[in-house]
C-alpha cells in the first residue's frame, strides 16, 4: 500500500493513495507500530522489523476459522467459519510486474520494478460472516493480478484470518 507522503520529493508515485497514508497513521495512533515510515511492515496487526534483518515471518499459535472466497462474475463471495460476530472483510487488488520510470528525486533515471502493489481496495462489514461484494477494479495495467483478502473485528486492525491468490480480471 503505497503512501503519498513521499510525493513531494521530486516525483509522484502513481500507486500512492492518501487512504494508505491514513491507514499507516491509524496503526501508529492505535499503538500497533512505533512510527510512520517506509517501508513499514505489519504482520498479524503488529509492527514487524524482521524484514530488515532477513528474518522469517513470525507464525501464530492457536487456530482460527476458515475464510473461503470465490471470485465469480465480478463478485467476491466470502464466508468465514469462525464465531458469528460483526466482522469486516477487506479485499485488495494487487498488481505484479509494474514498472515506473523515475525522472526526478533520489531515484531519478531508474526504473522501479514492483510487485504486490495495492491498486484498489474494498471493505464490507457483516454480522453473519457472509459477504457478497464487487471485486475491486483498477485502470492500471499489470502483468499479473492477485487478490489479498482478510477479516478482522471492527476497529481492531488485526487480521483474524486471511487468504489470497492469483486473479484474472474478466474482459
Amino acid at each position: 500500500m503505497h503512501v503519498d507522503y513521499w510525493d513531494d520529493l521530486g516525483w509522484k508515485d502513481p500507486y500512492a493513495n492518501l487512504a494508505y497514508t491514513q491507514r499507516q497513521r491509524a496503526y501508529r495512533q492505535a499503538g500497533h507500530v512505533g512510527g510512520v515510515y517506509t517501508p513499514g511492515f505489519v504482520v498479524n496487526g503488529q509492527e514487524w522489523r524482521g524484514w530488515f534483518d532477513q528474518k522469517s515471518l513470525p507464525t501464530l499459535s492457536g487456530s482460527s476459522g476458515i475464510l473461503q472466497v470465490t471470485a465469480k462474475n465480478e463478485q467476491l463471495i466470502a464466508e468465514y467459519s469462525g464465531k458469528n460476530e460483526p466482522l469486516v472483510l477487506h479485499a485488495v487488488l494487487l498488481g505484479f510486474g509494474l514498472k515506473t520510470s523515475i525522472s526526478r528525486g533520489e531515484n531519478r533515471q531508474r526504473v522501479l520494478e514492483e510487485d504486490f502493489v495495492s491498486l484498489a481496495q474494498t471493505t464490507s462489514q457483516s454480522i453473519d460472516n457472509h459477504w457478497q461484494l464487487k471485486i475491486p477494479t483498477s485502470t492500471i495495467n499489470a502483468k499479473r493480478y492477485g487478490l489479498a483478502i482478510w477479516v478482522e473485528r471492527p476497529n481492531q486492525m488485526s487480521p483474524i484470518q486471511a487468504t489470497g491468490g492469483w486473479f484474472t480480471p474478466e474482459p
